[in-house]
């Protein structure tokens, strides 16, 4: 498993939606370009948050670049 950071974003009209993105990749065009805010910086080898999934977010990372989640209250 990769220890390589992501970016997460949130929606702000719907925060509990999420896309990382890996350190180093591109920020897709619809989080440029739609209503998302920057929320911070995510390692996944130490921090967790809810909703991210670290198996699918590797698989995501490899085919699309980048990975929404949403984070469900606890």
């Amino acid at each position: 498993m990769s220890s390589s950071a992501f970016n997460v974003f949130h929606r702000k009209t719907e925060p509990d939606l999420h896309c990382a993105i890996r350190q180093g990749r591109p920020v897709p065009i619809f989080i440029a370009e739609q209503d998302w805010e920057f929320g911070g910086t995510l390692n996944p080898d130490e921090a967790r948050q809810p909703g991210f999934r670290v198996r699918a977010a590797e698989a995501a990372d490899r085919l699309l670049g980048f990975y929404l989640f949403q984070a469900l209250p606890a």
